[in-house]
């Protein structure tokens, strides 16, 4: 298969320079090289995996996990609960391997930002125009409710409207959606946008420079100023010398990378984070969950709590996956009522946070449920299992390692009763903050407001890391816009 970037690669990886290096290639690193790119600036766009199309696996979960996930899609987090992070590795990073929702920020934590930054420059005026833009290139529109598909969603609107509770369409970046319910495992007709269509494949028109495969090792100081990355490529390993970089490496490897360059105490690194608790429902009616997409209704009525509650992909195999205690006769029973089965997230903006340390320079990760974020998972579930069983549910499989499933509202709250923060089953794809902005130096900061490092004028970070705080909702689309606007400064 030819590969449309072949003639952007850099083959000959000796005595690299460039005006701009830009490491990392998700969703602010696809920002940063287009808008750079486009002032007919020098850059090098690097990125540690590999490049796909957006169709390449065809919804293959084996192939694309192991291809554009890093470690598999589960890297650990360790603690009380042990639970897998998942991050991309490729070409268009996260936005490659996510379900294409794009979410503005909520007016609540811009407000917050405002106050905590002492600045209007991330406040929802200055950022729309941003948002307009990244809602365009990626052909943004709010899903529909269609007659034949998506019923999991559909029991969503119908439990809103029961209950008087917000629940909203969601807005997706996606051109002819043709509901093969494989958004996170490879989409199958290439209908989601990701920044890897909109944004590197434009870069590369332009004559983008881009070097893939290729790990970040080091900043290396000249006279206490940055000048040239250490890089791994193939095994081998050079430098590269700049002018400027900008990290995009995400909440996990910036981090990293700045205390494998200037010491493990230059960043006291916590990380932010969104837990997704997966509830697995039977129900007394055929949904065929399997049609539609990832979904197209979300609950936001307890959005100011940090918690969302949604419908997720559908299939056999990630039903089962999830159910894995379940012995052979349960299985099989199971299996014969699949077509009245749906998939529940419900997601949780934590108070706690993951501890990020080096460990023989790589990331060792630790995480302890504090017991308000432990309550409030109890008091969520236990209100969402309510309603689920006033829409007709007759088992929920709560989020616990041991396969609880309840028939009644009874039985959920003795199950909530008995259990400890180790049994819960969780997983985590949205991490933020982890070396957040801010007006002056402190412990868990690195950057300023404008994603200048403190300490030296030509470093700069655009990525989840430097976000001010949690943004309750999926980050992707705030992510982006923070990224236009630190470099619409930058080219001013």
């Amino acid at each position: 298969m030819n590969d449309i970037l072949e003639k952007n690669y850099i083959n000959n990886i000796d005595n690299l320079t460039c005006d701009y290096l830009v490491v990392g290639a998700g969703a602010s690193g696809s920002v940063a090289a287009y808008e750079l790119i486009k002032q007919k600036k020098d850059v090098i766009l690097i990125e540690e995996g590999n490049h796909y199309t957006i169709d390449h696996f065809k919804g293959s979960i084996a192939n694309s996990f192991s291809k554009v996930w890093r470690n598999a899609g589960v890297t650990p987090i360790i603690g009380k609960p042990f639970f897998a992070y998942g991050e991309g590795m490729c070409l268009g990073g996260g936005t490659y391997i996510n379900g294409g929702l794009l979410w503005r920020t909520p007016d609540h934590v811009l407000n917050a930002w405002q106050k905590k930054l002492n600045t209007s420059i991330y406040n929802k005026n200055n950022l729309a125009p941003f948002f307009n833009k990244i809602e365009k290139k990626l052909n943004v529109k709010l899903e529909q409710e269609e007659n034949e598909s998506n019923n999991d969603s559909k029991i969503l609107s119908e439990m809103a409207k029961k209950h008087n509770i917000k629940s909203v369409l969601v807005p997706r970046a996606i051109k002819n959606c043709k509901r093969f319910n494989k958004c996170t495992t490879g989409c199958v007709s290439g209908a989601k946008q990701s920044t890897l269509q909109a944004y590197i494949y434009q870069a590369a028109e332009l004559g983008l420079r881009i070097l893939k495969n290729a790990k970040a090792e080091k900043i290396i100081l000249n006279n206490n100023i940055p000048y040239e990355l250490k890089i791994k490529v193939r095994n081998k390993y050079t430098n590269i010398k700049f002018g400027k970089i900008i990290l995009a490496c995400g909440p996990i490897q910036t981090p990293l990378l700045l205390k494998k360059s200037f010491g493990n105490s230059c960043i006291k690194s916590k990380m932010q984070i969104h837990l997704n608790l997966r509830l697995n429902i039977l129900f007394n009616q055929k949904l065929n969950s399997h049609f539609g997409t990832i979904f197209t209704r979300q609950i936001q009525e307890y959005l100011s709590d940090g918690i969302l509650f949604m419908p997720a992909n559908f299939s056999e195999s990630y039903l089962f996956s999830s159910l894995s205690n379940l012995n052979n006769q349960q299985i099989n029973e199971l299996g014969k009522k699949i077509n009245n089965m749906a998939t529940y997230v419900m997601q949780l903006k934590t108070s706690s946070e993951v501890t990020i340390n080096k460990f023989h320079n790589e990331p060792l990760l630790f995480y302890i449920l504090n017991d308000y974020d432990f309550d409030k998972i109890k008091k969520f579930l236990n209100l969402f299992t309510k309603m689920m069983f006033d829409m007709g549910a007759e088992k929920i499989y709560l989020p616990f390692k041991n396969n609880y499933s309840a028939k009644n509202l009874n039985d959920v709250e003795n199950i909530l009763l008995k259990i400890k923060k180790k049994d819960i089953d969780a997983v985590s794809v949205h991490g933020m903050s982890s070396a957040s902005m801010s007006i002056q130096k402190e412990d868990n900061t690195f950057f300023n407001i404008d994603g200048k490092s403190f300490q030296y004028e030509n470093l700069f970070c655009v990525d989840a890391s430097i976000l001010p705080s949690n943004t309750t909702e999926s980050p992707q689309g705030t992510i982006m816009a923070i990224a236009h606007s630190i470099m619409a400064r930058e080219i001013k």
